[in-house]
């Protein structure tokens, strides 16, 4: 077992080694590191944080692109109901093993509703993004 808890250490460098990115406006996202960009967007939007998930394979499941569609328009309907706006983004396996997953960036979501809401949607993980702070990978541990 991990600091990750029970999550399969090859699990954990995927997570780590995936290259997310907002897709419009095109900004990519490194974990570990700050972004001028990503601040740009957040104080352009009047908030100071959020948080990129998304609802695709559950605890690392692999589903179907239709059922994997089904959660995601899910995500999206509980975020409407809460009245959360957001940019569109994915995840990308460099070495091919993942397929791409559709990511969100939750405009004004702070860690702990980020982490419930990747719990609700059965996530091992999201990127938490501040101004001024490193895009860090947050574990949601059961």
């Amino acid at each position: 077992m991990n600091q990750k808890g029970n999550i399969d250490e090859q699990l954990v460098q995927a997570y780590e080694q995936s290259e997310y990115q907002l897709i419009r406006p095109i900004i990519p996202i490194i974990l570990n590191e700050s972004s001028g960009d990503i601040d740009t967007l957040l104080i352009d939007n009047n908030c100071f944080n959020g948080c990129l998930l998304t609802a695709h394979n559950p605890h690392s499941q692999l589903l179907s692109k239709k059922e994997n569609a089904k959660r995601q328009q899910s995500l999206e309907n509980w975020l409407t109901e809460q009245r959360y706006e957001w940019f569109y983004g994915k995840s990308v396996d460099p070495k091919g093993k993942w397929p791409d997953e559709q990511q969100l960036l939750i405009l004004g979501m702070g860690k702990k509703v980020g982490g419930d809401l990747a719990r609700l949607f059965e996530q091992n993980a999201y990127v938490y993004l501040a101004i001024d702070q490193p895009a860090k990978l947050e574990w949601v541990l059961l």
